[in-house]
């Protein structure tokens, strides 16, 4: 018969509240399709399917955290929303061409 003691100093705290608050929506060309729903990212919230790609809303706290991802799909990735987003991984992309085409 074993009794739960609490730890020194421990408290209990309401859950975190999700902050993911920034809406992402990005295309994805067909031929992707299968290894993108594989992928499920954690901030993956909706996948819908059509039949020549997917469209993928995700929720995030900041852009940066899409940017890799959205990026490692290269050419079949396309960034719908937030503009802010489709200038930052255009711009991204530049830089790694500009890095890559000596």
């Amino acid at each position: 018969n074993s009794k739960f003691e609490k730890p020194p100093g421990f408290k209990m705290e309401p859950p975190v509240e999700d902050q993911r608050h920034l809406t992402v929506r990005v295309w994805f060309e067909a031929e992707v399709a299968p290894w993108v729903k594989e992928s499920r990212s954690y901030y993956i919230e909706s996948i819908e399917e059509f039949p020549d790609g997917l469209l993928v809303t995700s929720r995030v706290r900041y852009e940066r955290e899409a940017v890799q991802w959205i990026l490692s799909w290269g050419a079949n990735a396309r960034v719908l929303e937030p503009e802010s987003l489709k200038r930052r991984v255009a711009e991204e992309a530049r830089k790694v061409f500009e890095k890559n085409s000596d």
